[in-house]
């Protein structure tokens, strides 16, 4: 039997997605995750890849409401004093808005699709409380 790492978050980006390609070409777009759960809120770093990352780029923005699935990964470095450091960072290929788009501005993303086609529009979404997001 194997192991399983998987991670499925919904949260807002606290700021636009930075995209980025790397030597080989792959596009890459690195952004953080708010999620806002009982009162608290946990913020996570996510690498979205492929052609994903050029849509997110694209139709979302700081704000944007998405979901994501993914895995967990593990980065060790020493810093500059020699201490062990350690990173998380959710890795994923897939995404989909659940709310309102950078480019309309309004609640259904009409017009900006996610990896897998897929959009959560009208009655499908939620209000979030805003209380407790910085942003």
């Amino acid at each position: 039997m194997s192991d399983v790492n998987s991670v499925t978050l919904s949260g807002r980006l606290t700021k636009d997605p930075e995209l980025r390609q790397t030597k080989s070409g792959a596009h890459v777009a690195s952004f953080r995750l708010a999620n806002n759960l009982a009162k608290k809120t946990n913020f996570f770093d996510v690498s979205l890849w492929g052609r994903s990352a050029e849509t997110l780029s694209q139709y979302g923005g700081k704000g944007s409401w998405i979901s994501v699935t993914g895995r967990l990964e593990q980065e060790e470095w020493e810093d500059r004093e020699g201490n062990k450091r350690t990173s998380y960072r959710i890795s994923t290929e897939n995404f989909n808005f659940l709310g309102g788009s950078k480019t309309s501005g309004e609640e259904g993303a009409e017009g900006a699709k996610g990896a897998e086609g897929s959009v959560a529009t009208g009655a499908d979404t939620q209000k979030l409380e805003d209380s407790g997001v910085p942003f």
